[in-house]
């Protein structure tokens, strides 16, 4: 089961790829088990975005996002 959050975080990088964010607290990046991109609906003005399927050092599995060609992420969903 996920929760969709759609909070703004801070997210430390790598070459372009996360290695830890922070939520509520710091969570260091253990693994990227996925990664793709998502069309917005371009008629409405949305911009593509970057999903991260990522595992922290402590086994918690979320997805986190941004458009690309931003620096803005947000935590799109916690996976339970």
């Amino acid at each position: 089961m996920t929760r969709i959050i759609g909070k703004e975080i801070l997210v430390d990088e790598r070459n372009g790829n996360p290695i830890a964010f922070t939520f509520r607290e710091r969570y260091d990046i253990a693994e990227v088990l996925e990664c793709w991109l998502e069309a917005g609906e371009w008629w409405r003005g949305q911009q593509t975005r970057e999903i991260f399927r990522v595992m922290t050092s402590l086994g918690g599995v979320f997805e986190l996002e941004r458009s690309v060609g931003s620096d803005d992420w947000r935590l799109y969903k916690v996976w339970d």
